[in-house]
């Protein structure tokens, strides 16, 4: 089951990427964590997502893929959904962006993957990983 979530969520990657360079936009990939369970369920992310942020819940972390959203933009997301949620849930984020981070979904996978497990070996909470 989470290959095809990854599989999906590298498919969706390559389409924002391809959007991105023919538009000029950038894209965020936002990947969560918890000390505890793990990967964050969605329910509690409930009022805090777009309509158009694209939620992946992978074996070990979540993903959000979140369109049309420059590095400042997911900063600010991840802020709203501390506040929303950080009481529930040791939460740990990392951040990778287009074209920023990698020029290809397995880069920028690839990217938040090893920042986010930066995030979860600190000691600060919630921690956002990220150049």
């Amino acid at each position: 089951m989470e290959n095809q979530m990854v599989h999906l969520l590298n498919w969706m990657m390559d389409y924002e990427i391809r959007s991105s360079l023919r538009y000029g936009h950038n894209f965020a990939l936002v990947m969560m964590s918890t000390l505890d369970r793990q990967s964050v369920p969605k329910e509690l992310l409930q009022g805090t997502l777009r309509g158009s942020d694209e939620f992946f819940d992978l074996a070990k972390n979540t993903a959000l893929l979140m369109g049309e959203t420059n590095r400042e933009g997911a900063l600010t997301a991840i802020e709203r959904f501390c506040f929303f949620c950080s009481e529930d849930l040791d939460l740990r984020f990392s951040l990778a962006s287009f074209p920023r981070d990698g020029k290809n979904s397995p880069d920028l996978l690839k990217k938040a993957q090893q920042r986010l497990a930066q995030a979860i070996h600190s000691n600060a909470s919630p921690v956002v990983a990220g150049d």
